[in-house]
């Protein structure tokens, strides 16, 4: 390959201008020869663009750079934003993540620190690292498309796989309670796929009013009934008939344990409660047994990690 000889005093405004005519070659090491400095080129400059300039083209071998590893940091996506957690930044700068992930997704428009979940709702604190500061997107799941407002309604690309699970599960036919279905992940993949009536509630407002808008999104791929509703779950005996429901999704990990007579109340016999829940390896079982000892286990799936050596769990229960 070839290098541009030039004197050490001239090194620098050299570099510059080779910069400028993109002629550089930043592959490979600049290396010093004697007062001179080999600067590696991809082709030869005009006659008159260094004219200003001692220099002189030799034949040369620089050593290549090694090439940087890049690591993409742990992310969601969730159409056109991406999100990070905080814990991100022990190990790369706010800079790097921006960079990193704008080279990865070049159609991203937004980049946000995710540093806690919190209030009742589980909405997200977000803080801007790059982009436009909107939370609101349209994200898709198998071919369904989903508006999300980040900032006020919960909401997990990462469940996209289980939402499909729990569907092919389903059948036509069945009343089906999700009792806390956020913009409506399980509801609308059930009711895509059977003519069921499901029940799609949840007490954030934000929450349902996205789930109805993402009816209406999709309203050509729904075969079922969908019935929004906004209440506290534990009024639930107050407004429906005891035994009434064939399926009961329970996707509150942190709390699902708090419902299960509202749970008991509303399956009829032979009914089927979607729980979800949180817990180590070592103390999934006893969680069940604990607070579920009356009913029949059908199964139980991890479904994502939470944190450090705690999963997110489904276990599938069968009221006798």
């Amino acid at each position: 390959m070839k290098c541009i000889e030039v004197p050490k005093k001239y090194a620098e405004r050299t570099i510059k201008l080779l910069r400028a005519l993109h002629i550089m070659d930043n592959e490979h090491i600049i290396t010093r020869k004697n007062d001179h400095v080999l600067i590696p080129v991809k082709k030869p400059p005009v006659n008159n663009e260094l004219s200003s300039i001692p220099i002189r083209l030799i034949i040369c071998n620089p050593p290549a750079k090694k090439k940087k590893e890049v690591k993409v940091p742990a992310h969601d996506i969730v159409g056109d934003i991406a999100v990070v957690r905080e814990n991100v930044l022990e190990y790369m700068s706010r800079e790097d993540i921006v960079e990193t992930l704008r080279a990865t997704y070049p159609r991203i428009r937004t980049i946000y620190l995710k540093k806690r979940t919190e209030g009742e709702f589980r909405v997200a604190d977000l803080e801007l690292l790059w982009g436009i500061d909107n939370p609101s997107t349209i994200h898709k799941e198998y071919g369904l498309r989903f508006k999300v407002d980040l900032r006020r309604a919960y909401y997990n690309p990462r469940l996209s796989e289980e939402h499909r699970r729990i569907a092919e599960n389903a059948k036509d036919g069945e009343i089906i309670f999700d009792l806390f279905s956020g913009i409506g992940g399980f509801t609308i993949h059930i009711a895509s796929l059977h003519k069921a009536t499901v029940l799609m509630n949840d007490l954030n407002p934000y929450a349902v009013r996205l789930g109805v808008e993402n009816i209406l999104l999709n309203k050509k791929r729904i075969r079922g009934t969908i019935i929004p509703l906004h209440m506290d779950a534990l009024l639930a005996p107050k407004y429906f008939r005891a035994e009434r429901f064939d399926r009961v999704i329970a996707n509150i990990p942190r709390s699902s344990y708090l419902f299960e007579e509202i749970y008991w109340y509303l399956l009829r016999s032979k009914g089927i409660l979607h729980l979800y829940f949180l817990s180590s390896i070592s103390e999934r079982d006893g969680f069940i047994k604990r607070y579920f000892a009356r009913w029949e286990l059908a199964g139980v799936r991890k479904v994502i990690d939470y944190a450090p050596y705690v999963f997110i769990w489904r276990a599938d229960l069968i009221k006798p």
